[in-house]
């Protein structure tokens, strides 16, 4: 009898097991096959991003009409920001695309530089046709190895995630035939002369330093030790830390670190600053399943937290819903003074507060103590610089960043026109207007665009 019960269950077990190993290897090709589609889509999204690009730039070299040459030109800056959007979304990570990134993002800045200088009723100069046509050139070499590369991607049925590594849902992808172009991209854009421009992506702004980055150097052990502590203030449960450290070499170098959080899917990674260990990024891929936790509590714990890591005087600037978290805004207040360069972004988890995403580049590059001066104008003379139109409904000090890289001290005007609500930047010193932005009310928030 006590055979024959062993037996039963024995069966049991053996059919809960294989169950369950075909339940999650169906489950892991599901999720595989939605990460390979993702990449596939921003493959083909960067192609076809780069080619309208190119198709926009000659448009703008053939205008005769500055007004129809400010919207070529200002859809280039977005088809540009695109088109380094998606680039930086395939998993290329052995593959260093910093200056494929790099010249996106510059002619896009320079194409909107030139959009406001038109705006402002200057004409383009030789130079800066010559610099677009350059551009131009370069562009239509970029598209034809994109191309070569869809192709072959195309033609072989080349899978993306074929090249995943041990460290679950962390991809690499080497310098295989196929992407092999990518090399030979990067090294002929690393050889582009240096392009001088009043811009935030001009070469000679790439020599600051940040500002914020504090400290000696660090070992590869004292950042682990740093990623703990972070995890210990950031986490409701245990981890597992999972491999090795990467070498982040970017504006900010760093090691990265990959953690198992313990009961609960997805994985963790933090990136430390080599210099001073100070926490860069952070993400907790892990799913969130309810909403327990309101905005304002949401909030209540994001401010906890930084003050827990030594961030103080920061304040909520924006938030937004994303699903069942909550990503908020924090900016560096100053003298009852708003420091919009000095942000730091959370993300938490509604089901608990958990912190799962954290981001502090910006303020990394450009927190320090500003000798902030006495305002030029009566926050009633900015309010006077404001369109007649504009229902003014506050007023607030404000450090925004520019175009340029510098920063401007200014009133922040908030006013309502035709039911929609705008921050309007009036420089606190020349009574210049320095930038308009939407605040757009959606059910999970509020952005400004």
């Amino acid at each position: 009898m006590r055979n024959w019960f062993y037996g039963i269950m024995g069966l049991l077990l053996l059919t809960w097991v294989v169950s369950y190993g075909y339940i999650e290897r169906t489950n892991r090709e599901v999720m595989a096959n939605a990460l390979e589609a993702d990449y596939q889509r921003e493959f083909y999204n960067l192609v076809s991003h780069v080619e309208q690009t190119r198709v926009l730039l000659g448009k703008s070299l053939a205008s005769g009409s500055p007004r129809h040459n400010i919207l070529y030109l200002t859809e280039i800056w977005n088809r540009a920001s695109d088109a380094s959007v998606s680039l930086a979304q395939l998993p290329l990570t052995d593959i260093n695309t910093s200056a494929s990134r790099k010249f996106l993002t510059q002619l896009g800045d320079y194409a909107y530089s030139l959009a406001h200088a038109e705006a402002n009723g200057r004409e383009l100069t030789e130079q800066d046709y010559q610099n677009l046509e350059d551009f131009y050139d370069e562009l239509g070499k970029f598209s034809e190895d994109l191309h070569e590369m869809a192709s072959r991607v195309y033609d072989d049925n080349y899978r993306f995630t074929d090249s995943m590594l041990r460290r679950g849902m962390r991809t690499a992808i080497a310098a295989n035939d196929h992407l092999s172009n990518f090399v030979d991209i990067e090294r002929r854009l690393q050889g582009l002369p240096s392009l001088i421009y009043d811009g935030p992506f001009s070469d000679h702004l790439e020599l600051i330093e940040p500002r914020g980055l504090t400290g000696s150097q660090i070992s590869q052990a004292s950042a682990e030790s740093k990623a703990k502590e972070f995890l210990e203030k950031s986490r409701k449960q245990g981890y597992v830390e999972v491999g090795s450290a990467d070498q982040v070499n970017g504006k900010i170098k760093a090691y990265s670190f990959t953690f198992d959080p313990q009961n609960s899917g997805g994985l963790i990674t933090i990136d430390i600053s080599k210099k001073g260990g100070h926490p860069i990024t952070m993400l907790n891929s892990r799913p969130v399943e309810n909403v327990v936790l309101s905005q304002e509590e949401a909030s209540r714990k994001g401010k906890e937290f930084l003050e827990s890591l030594g961030y103080k005087n920061m304040v909520e600037t924006y938030t937004v819903r994303q699903q069942n978290s909550q990503v908020i805004s924090y900016a560096y207040q100053q003298d009852e003074v708003i420091i919009y360069p000095d942000l730091i972004k959370l993300k938490i988890a509604l089901d608990n507060g958990e912190i799962i995403g954290f981001e502090s580049f910006g303020y990394l590059m450009a927190h320090h103590e500003r000798e902030l001066p006495e305002p030029e104008l009566t926050p009633e003379e900015a309010k006077a610089k404001v369109n007649s139109r504009v229902q003014v409904e506050g007023i607030r000090k404000a450090v925004i960043p520019m175009l340029n890289g510098k920063e401007a001290f200014t009133y922040e005007i908030n006013g309502k026109l035709n039911g929609e609500q705008y921050l309007i930047y009036i420089n606190a010193l020349t009574g210049d207007e320095e930038n308009i932005l939407q605040v757009v009310s959606q059910p999970e928030g509020k952005l400004a665009i």
